[in-house]
């Protein structure tokens, strides 16, 4: 539970760079749109607690045994949500939608750069589909991956 709580006040505290940044950067038309900001803000905290809403709420439906790692953080899941996530992004002019996406991808991206080293836990709670562990490379690999499109998705924001 500690490293849980870890995890999502990393998360949070990325968030709330990036929030102030989409400030900072639209400040000129801050007082026209402030509700915006909110919807941001509303969006990001929906996405840093979209895993831990899953772990205590969701998982008692799809997995009542509690077997199997959380689909929020399926490689499934994260495969889907990569093009998805752009698409929110780039195409709806949502601050809530992009907070979402944000969100999502941070947390994805702390809790694998906090299990990088393990690497069990790593395939146990990312790779629960797949019939093979990885290999280290691998593991490397995705989570350059994964930081890449977390960089991609700020850029975007900021737009």
């Amino acid at each position: 539970m500690k490293k849980l709580h870890q995890e999502l006040l990393t998360a949070i505290v990325l968030a709330s760079i990036l929030v102030a940044l989409v400030i900072v950067r639209h400040l000129s038309v801050i007082a026209d749109t402030w509700t915006s900001y909110l919807f941001l803000a509303g969006g990001l905290a929906l996405g840093l607690s979209l895993t831990t809403i899953d772990r205590k709420f969701l998982r008692a439906y799809y997995d009542p045994d509690r077997k199997d790692a959380l689909v929020t953080q399926s490689i499934l899941f994260i495969g889907a949500c990569i093009p998805l996530s752009f698409l929110v992004i780039t195409s709806s002019a949502s601050y809530a939608g992009g907070g979402l996406v944000v969100g999502i991808a941070l947390t994805t991206l702390v809790t694998m750069w906090r299990y990088r080293t393990n690497d069990q836990l790593f395939d146990t709670t990312f790779m629960n589909q797949l019939k093979r562990p990885l290999v280290s490379w691998e593991r490397q690999v995705l989570l350059v991956g994964v930081l890449i499109w977390n960089i991609l998705l700020w850029i975007a924001m900021l737009r």
